[in-house]
């Protein structure tokens, strides 16, 4: 999903001991980023990445409230609390300097246009692509019984946690809420909610160390000095029930840090032994049962546990798909959301070339990520080698006589020093826009940049869109005829630089997606949106910018056909609608077909000539599209046809993470009411990593409406298809020759590899069992991180960093391993999987037929010696006969 890509960033700060960074966190929007030392509050701007304040208090205030640990900020991003050694909760008032002139700004970002008077959002600091003026000042303090251990900023209050086991309410304006307080000790927790069960903690678990709050799973999940975890239910989100209530994450004993994943609603522990414990809450009983481990692999890196110690950082991405975790001596991983190892830089290219002993980077005391995911900043700890070069103090010593032993020992000294980083990244366009065209092709998007492998698509596009044909060929320079196998190793990338013109006032890029042919892109950021041809290599934007500015896309961005299909908020008119924009004219809304809808869209889909939207309000909506050519200019006609109602099946509209319509069916539908032609059978909503399938309800009669037409067949319940998903791809597309690859559906599921639901069609329907099942569910481990299927090839397609250390010195005499990230793109056959699972499972009959469908594939032959590779290796390691394996000589 994540991959970082070029140089890290080493931001510059100042120097010294007073000065060492041990705190970094974002606000609200991601725009503004306090960077905390142990007597400064930095303020430091997102785009461009620079500081813009730093407010150092007095030496009597300093002497009074003590040296600065963490920070939190409030919601609106007006104030800073920040925590200290004396047990000391200060607020800074954080507002736009006025006093300062050009737009109260310090830069104001023009690009040769005609200067334009920066917007003020809702919490008053400057919308637009200029560094505000921002002035800090103490507002007040307030001082606390006993050592605080940590905080936390929940809704209008701070949550304060201190060693005394207290949960201290305070609110922004300084004063303390002593009505909320609670304490460990009269908090009953048991392993899951039944209160007949609960035990009141002991003494042991005396108070708690970290914490965080998610809405989603309303309560709290906490570390406790003990190492246990807990996760705490407050008395206000029990209804009725004023005592709160606590659940035991089981198996772990040896808890260090916490991070909560709102939109899949997962808890995540660091441990002290270096690996990391997911947990999802049971909702039948209410227990914390774990989801995955987070383990480094001996293949990755021996021993990693013990080399680089315990986990000190762990944060999710803005979008909730990744997870950043770093350990105490030094190194950083990134994981799916559901545990794939997308990127570990313990060992290989990113250990130092001049010291064999230390980690990249440096020990980390703190992390952020930026604004969409696309930057990481990091807080290092390193040790530097002090110099005796110019400190008077040195000098005055070496004069009276001992200055080669004085300056010896000064020259070996070592001194702890922090460093800023940002690490740089792209990631998949799934993450945020899971729409049906983006799951057919390998598509990243960066901060300026989109990343497309088109050669896996240009064999296909030259069978199934004649009229790309051209383009295609003078774009690939040759003319073969069997392109598309030569294609399915390909590494090179299709760069496509967003336009300056809109980036330069639009950042960052919020959506992009691309056509099914791989011909045409659309990316929306801030306002508005523009799209690019591949063919023609010219972006088009709106010629007039107020109404880029007057919409807001933020449901999604899809195409259809040649028309460019988004959700967006009117500012003006202030409303939620749907807007489909032809590709051939001009961009304006005068060619557009408007839509008003009565919730705002979160999500947004489409299948052959349906668009699917799912809203706020926990609604699935679905639209008829129809294209026409009445006019000089094409236009699409857009007709609701159904409304469904999700929120009995959903715990919160942020949990949805995908929706889908498709033909596909499970074995407990009658074959003889499906329909002949392939139209939307079924929808698949994907709630928190679960897989929703809501299928139609053709039992009952066919109801008709006026003018002859037949009533939307509504949707049964749902059933579970599958948890764990991450990612599910199927397809429109007909092959009467693959008919078991086109009409499965496959599963990304993170550290459990995939799975394909595949049908298995009986040679005569007459003499079918009635114990067999129509589809199969297939598990199977792959070696890549799948990002697209081409379903005819049978090739998974992935993609992954390739990375190559240097080593610099600074002005600081400090020797920086600076690794240089490449993207590389990763191909990776599936076919032999499928059939070993099917001998496996005596389906030989169903073996045989797929492996004749594909034998006129280039590389069937190496399928089949992977497949007896995998037979043997597995037959001579195993103690005992495995079932099924004598099923191999017939039917190879």
């Amino acid at each position: 999903m994540y991959f970082p890509l070029g140089w890290p960033k080493r931001l510059k700060t100042p120097s010294g001991d007073s000065v060492l960074i041990s705190h970094i966190v974002s606000s609200c929007d991601r725009m503004l980023f306090a960077v905390i030392s142990k007597k400064t509050l930095s303020i430091w701007y997102s785009k461009p990445c620079v500081q813009i304040v730093t407010f150092t208090p007095c030496q009597k205030l300093l002497s009074e409230i003590g040296h600065f640990c963490k920070g939190e900020w409030k919601p609106d991003s007006s104030l800073v609390a920040i925590t200290t050694q004396q047990n000391v909760v200060v607020f800074i008032k954080v507002e736009v300097d006025t006093s300062v002139k050009n737009h109260h700004c310090l830069y104001v970002m023009q690009e040769g246009k005609t200067p334009i008077t920066p917007k003020i959002n809702i919490n008053g600091i400057l919308d637009s692509d200029s560094v505000p003026a921002i002035k800090l000042t103490y507002m007040a303090h307030v001082s606390l019984q006993s050592h605080i251990s940590c905080f936390l900023s929940v809704r209008d209050e701070l949550v304060v946690a201190t060693v005394d086991g207290c949960l201290n309410r305070l609110r922004w304006t300084g004063n303390k809420n002593e009505k909320a307080t609670l304490h460990l000790n009269d908090i009953p927790v048991s392993a899951d909610l039944q209160q007949f069960r609960a035990t009141r903690l002991s003494s042991g678990n005396s108070h708690v160390c970290e914490m965080e709050y998610s809405p989603t799973l309303g309560g709290y999940s906490m570390v406790l000095s003990s190492g246990r975890a807990v996760f705490v239910i407050p008395p206000s989100s029990r209804g009725e029930k004023t005592n709160a209530h606590g659940v035991w994450a089981q198996e772990v004993n040896d808890a260090a840090t916490v991070a909560v994943n709102h939109r899949y609603r997962l808890i995540a522990f660091g441990c002290f032994s270096g690996d990391g414990i997911v947990y999802h809450l049971d909702e039948a009983v209410g227990a914390l049962e774990i989801s995955h481990r987070l383990v480094i692999s001996s293949k990755e890196f021996p021993d990693a546990g013990l080399i680089a110690g315990q986990v000190t950082c762990m944060k999710w991405t803005p979008d909730g798909t990744a997870l950043a975790l770093a350990w105490k001596n030094g190194g950083l991983s990134l994981w799916s959301v559901f545990g794939s190892l997308l990127l570990c830089t313990l060992g290989g290219d990113y250990s130092s070339s001049t010291d064999s002993g230390s980690l990249y980077p440096a020990p980390i005391v703190s992390m952020e990520w930026g604004l969409e995911g696309y930057h990481l900043w990091m807080v290092s700890k390193s040790i530097s080698h002090a110099k005796n070069n110019s400190d008077p103090e040195d000098n005055k010593h070496s004069e009276e006589g001992n200055s080669e032993l004085i300056s010896g020992e000064i020259n070996n000294l070592k001194s702890h020093c922090t460093q800023l980083l940002q690490f740089q990244f792209v990631k998949s366009a799934l993450t945020v826009n899971p729409c049906m065209s983006n799951h057919e092709h390998v598509f990243l998007q960066g901060e300026d940049k989109l990343y497309m492998s088109t050669g896996d698509t240009m064999s296909r596009s030259n069978l199934h869109h004649n009229n790309h044909s051209q383009q295609q060929k003078a774009s690939s320079g040759s003319s073969s005829i069997n392109m598309g196998a030569g294609y399915i190793g390909n590494k090179q990338w299709q760069v496509i630089p967003i336009s300056h013109s809109y980036l330069a006032s639009n950042w960052p890029i919020r959506y992009a997606s691309v056509d099914r042919a791989g011909q045409c892109v659309a990316v929306a950021g801030k306002t508005g949106f523009a799209h690019y041809a591949l063919f023609s290599r010219k972006w088009k934007l709106f010629g007039n910018e107020t109404q880029e500015r007057d919409m807001v896309v933020s449901g999604g961005i899809t195409w259809w056909k040649d028309f460019v299909c988004l959700a967006c908020f009117n500012i003006q008119g202030q409303r939620d609608e749907i807007r489909c924009y032809p590709r051939t004219a001009k961009l304006d809304n005068t060619f557009a077909k408007v839509l008003q809808v009565q919730s705002q869209v979160l999500l947004l889909n489409t299948f052959r000539d349906m668009l699917i939207t799912f809203c706020a309000d926990s609604h699935v909506a679905m639209f008829s599209l129809e294209r026409k050519n009445v006019q000089s200019n094409p236009s699409v006609q857009i007709t609701k046809v159904q409304e469904i109602s999700l929120t009995s099946f959903i715990p919160h509209p942020l949990c949805v993470a995908g929706l889908t319509l498709t033909s596909l069916m499970s074995e407990s539908v009658n074959p003889k009411l499906h329909p002949s032609s392939k139209e939307a059978e079924s929808m698949l909503v994907s709630v928190s990593g679960k897989l929703l399938m809501f299928q139609r309800d053709r039992s009952g009669p066919q109801i008709k409406e006026e003018k002859n037409k037949h009533r939307p067949v509504p949707f049964c319940n749902p059933s579970v298809v599958a948890t764990s998903v991450e990612n599910l791809w199927t397809t429109t597309r007909a092959n009467v020759g693959k008919v078991q690859l086109m009409e499965a559906m496959w599963l990304g599921c993170g550290s459990h590899g995939m799975k394909v639901w595949l049908p298995l069609f009986p040679r005569d329907e007459g003499k079918a069992h009635n114990f067999m099942s129509r589809r199969i569910m297939l598990p199977f481990r792959v070696d890549i991180y799948p990002l697209a299927v081409l379903f005819e090839d049978a090739v998974i397609l992935g993609a992954a960093c390739d990375v190559v250390s240097y080593t610099f010195s600074s002005s600081s005499q400090i020797n920086m391993d600076m690794p240089f990230c490449t993207l590389e793109r990763t191909s990776q056959i599936y076919l032999h999987h499928i059939l070993r699972q099917l001998l496996r499972r005596n389906l030989g009959v169903n073996a045989l037929d797929l492996a004749r469908s594909c034998k006129e594939l280039t590389y069937f032959p190496h399928v089949l010696e992977l497949l007896l590779h995998e037979v043997l290796e597995a037959e001579a390691t195993s103690k005992e006969p495995i079932p099924g394996m004598s099923r191999l000589p017939e039917n190879t």
